[in-house]
């Protein structure tokens, strides 16, 4: 309960929308628990109800589970401003990447101004070098993408305007 965000108008923060809530709670997974909720994922019809079911995945053994994802995009979204905050199309990429990602995901937090692009565009780069087959070469590249996050050289691609 300490770690859950409030709106203004007293209900709980979700993240994104209850929409992409439901398509989460639906995800396959090994968890009997995280099934059953998910089930009857489209009885939520409120951030309470959320929350609701929220709790129940407590039971869950689990560190990659919904319940964990609600609470790091909460977390994360917290550190935002009202007018940036995660849209749900990147709410449902964070979830989706999750647990190949999540560790690198309180680099966000700290830097509130990121923009839904920048996380996408690092979550794209992160991936590829995740896939690279020679590990000489993926430790490597990792190492410089790491320092490059660091220095803050790391931004997504230019758009041309024209």
């Amino acid at each position: 309960m300490t770690r859950l965000q409030w709106e203004s108008s007293g209900d709980p923060h979700v993240p994104g929308d209850l929409a992409v809530w439901k398509d989460i709670l639906r995800q396959k997974t090994d968890s009997t628990v995280v099934r059953d909720i998910g089930k009857h994922a489209d009885r939520v019809k409120s951030p309470d109800e959320l929350v609701q079911a929220m709790f129940s995945l407590a039971r869950a053994i689990t560190d990659v589970g919904p319940l964990q994802m609600y609470l790091t995009l909460s977390e994360l979204d917290g550190h935002r401003p009202p007018q940036r905050r995660l849209s749900p199309e990147t709410v449902r990429l964070l979830a989706r990447k999750y647990s190949e990602f999540s560790n690198q995901y309180w680099i966000f937090a700290e830097f509130p101004e990121l923009s839904d692009a920048s996380m996408a565009r690092f979550l794209e780069v992160a991936g590829s070098i995740d896939a690279t087959p020679n590990t000489t070469l993926r430790g490597n590249v990792l190492g410089t993408f790491q320092a490059n996050v660091e220095s803050g050289k790391f931004s997504p691609p230019r758009t041309n305007p024209s």
